[in-house]
């Protein structure tokens, strides 16, 4: 029997894809921290020091967006990963319709942004949308909130549009690392005698832990990042009381402060690199640890 052999790869395979990251990624990026110090208009810059940061961190809109991306990041984060795994473990059972059930939960991942938000626009307004008629026809009309007109209700209700559509995505991640795991396991612990909850709490979440650190980082950072949602279904509204740093930073672009959202930017880009990079030595660890 020959004995195998171990391939080494050229770094030099690498090059094409380190160019285009220096390209694309890692110049605009240094660039971006010059910019940031001045005030430009695409065409001349002026050199204004730390100006901009002073203007951001003073001005009361983004403690309002530091606020809400952090009420939405939990929320969104947590809640998606939970969710994920419930309909992971439901669609892992060996039922009848499993791979319908798949393709339902998974829907919401691959449809528009847009046409999410303007659904849920629609179902949250306020006097004709579904979710305040049920509760009229249920006789709770005198409960029926403004979704997205409570300033203290806004953000909320839009976490949950992102959760609806996200979870299906922690799903894809968590059933697969469900389906990695030996049913040996599981036949074990029958013999043994364990429970339900024993079996899932000393087998499937240490076995599936690391798809559920996985989902747990890219909802972590795509909650961080949160804008697309928000800006479809509230712009930020009403006032500021949804407004993230995402929001933010397109309104000053938008505006000409080019500036002052390139150091919104900035301030957003340090804020996912120091909650993002701890969490994620901190999960893989534990992941060692196992």
């Amino acid at each position: 029997m020959a004995k195998p052999t171990r391939s080494i790869y050229s770094y030099s395979f690498l090059i094409p894809g380190a160019i285009l990251f220096m390209i694309f990624f890692l110049i605009p990026t240094l660039i971006s921290f010059y910019f940031s110090l001045t005030d430009w208009n695409l065409i001349r810059a002026n050199f204004v020091g730390l100006d901009n940061f002073k203007y951001l961190l003073t001005n009361p809109d983004l403690n309002i967006g530091f606020k809400n991306t952090f009420i939405f990041t939990v929320l969104t984060t947590i809640l998606k990963v939970v969710f994920g795994l419930l309909l992971a473990l439901l669609v892992n059972r060996g039922l009848k319709f499993q791979n319908f059930l798949r393709t339902v939960f998974f829907f919401p991942v691959i449809l528009s942004t847009v046409a999410v938000g303007l659904m849920f626009s629609s179902l949250y307004y306020p006097t004709h949308g579904l979710i305040n008629s049920i509760l009229t026809w249920v006789g709770l009309g005198s409960i029926a909130p403004d979704w997205l007109g409570d300033i203290h209700l806004v953000i909320y209700s839009v976490s949950w549009v992102d959760i609806w559509k996200g979870a299906g995505f922690c799903m894809v991640i968590i059933l697969a690392g469900l389906q990695s795991v030996s049913k040996d396991y599981y036949e074990a612990a029958a013999v043994d005698g364990g429970n339900s909850f024993d079996v899932f709490k000393h087998i499937t979440i240490p076995m599936v832990r690391p798809a559920l650190f996985s989902a747990f980082i890219i909802c972590l950072i795509g909650g961080l990042r949160a804008f697309d949602i928000i800006w479809v279904t509230t712009k930020g509204g009403p006032g500021s009381a949804s407004e993230v740093i995402g929001s933010i930073v397109y309104r000053q672009f938008a505006d000409g402060y080019f500036g002052i959202a390139t150091a919104a930017g900035l301030l957003l880009f340090i804020l996912v690199s120091v909650i993002v990079f701890p969490t994620y030595l901190l999960l893989s660890r534990k992941e060692v640890e196992m």
